[in-house]
């Protein structure tokens, strides 16, 4: 069976777009990091690639492997949301900066508040609504994606990318004032999500033919990225990138990270792979130690980063991990029923894909 390689470089990464969100809600010089909430929708497509990576060998045609998946998906995820939660209720006792009212708290709970346009009680938490809505989509799309032919993915991801961009530009200043739709509602953010789908699909399909010329792949996926970037913040305007539509270069930029150099080597050593293991928490939890600290020990910006990461650092090895590990020793699924009219492709498939293995958990 042929095994996916790991992909730790791509940690990092995970950590500096969770700093770039941080520094976008709480940095003092807003100036440079007044476009950091498209560190979101990187999070979105890096989810779509990283799941494609773990799960592709996966038989979601059986309600047994359908509910493993997502049981695991929310053991990664639900724990510190929840702790998170009601971290943020339990300061606002205090500092009372955010109105709690009972509409709010219950879609919030089950992670539904993106589907009713609420804003979150603790205010990153939208997002993770809408990666539920993911998770409950992935299995279908994956195993509707995987069988089409490369031509047939890459004309799936124009035309996906195509009608996010142009749709989201031509309805953007009918909703500019309306973050229910362009920041919360999760069909809106799909797109990204199913590009990140297809862009895993892509490497897996194509890793022996870029590794056997990697350093002239590599540089040319570095430069297409950089062009992508350079050409969609310039046409489009950078007020119109902040929905996905920067997706091109995600692609381009995260395939030529998974091939492997000097460069992702040293990345991928263990402090690198700790700090994108410890970005959900850092990510989740800013908010609400962002206003117990200034609430009760008032200190610079720098200090509340390094506090923040020890936090979160102490919330992962001691909370997180423990817990999600807890959760899936606990839970038994022993049905093994199929799903009627859940498997698309044919039973038999002599795919190349079919043979992927997991790699880690994303």
């Amino acid at each position: 069976m042929k095994t996916i390689p790991q992909i730790n470089q791509i940690y990092f990464f995970r950590f500096l777009a969770a700093m770039m969100v941080v520094f976008y809600h709480f940095c003092p010089l807003s100036a440079p990091f007044s476009y950091g909430n498209e560190a979101v929708h990187f999070f979105f497509f890096l989810s779509g690639y990283i799941l494609t990576l773990n799960y592709l060998g996966a038989n979601f045609g059986t309600r047994r492997e359908l509910l493993k998946f997502y049981f695991k998906r929310l053991a990664r995820i639900y724990p510190v949301y929840l702790l998170a939660l009601l971290f943020t209720i339990l300061i606002n006792l205090k500092a009372e900066q955010i109105s709690v009212t009972w509409a709010r708290f219950l879609p919030e709970l089950v992670m539904l508040q993106s589907w009713f346009g609420k804003s979150s009680i603790n205010s990153p938490a939208w997002s993770l609504s809408v990666e539920l809505s993911f998770y409950l989509s992935f299995p279908f799309l994956l195993t509707f994606l995987k069988h089409r032919r490369t031509l047939q993915l890459i004309s799936i991801a124009v035309g996906i990318y195509l009608m996010n961009t142009v749709a989201g530009y031509l309805l953007l200043p009918k909703f500019n004032n309306s973050k229910f739709f362009l920041q919360y509602f999760p069909p809106v953010h799909l797109c990204t999500f199913t590009l990140g789908i297809i862009a895993g699909l892509f490497f897996l399909r194509n890793k022996s033919r870029l590794t056997e010329k990697i350093i002239h792949y590599k540089i040319l996926f570095y430069f297409l990225s950089l062009v992508f970037f350079v050409f969609l913040c310039y046409t489009l305007g950078l007020s119109h990138v902040n929905n996905g539509w920067l997706t091109p270069s995600y692609g381009l930029f995260i395939i030529a990270l998974s091939l492997p150099s000097r460069l992702t080597q040293l990345i991928s050593s263990k402090i690198f792979v700790w700090s994108g293991e410890i970005s959900y928490s850092i990510y989740i939890l800013q908010a609400p130690v962002w206003i117990f600290f200034k609430l009760f020990i008032p200190f610079p910006f720098m200090l509340y980063i390094l506090l923040l990461i020890a936090v979160c650092g102490i919330v992962y090895q001691f909370y997180e991990v423990p817990l999600k590990s807890f959760i899936l020793n606990k839970i038994s699924l022993n049905t093994s029923v199929k799903i009627p009219g859940f498997i698309w492709a044919p039973k038999k498939s002599s795919s190349l894909l079919d043979k992927g293995k997991k790699n880690h958990d994303g």
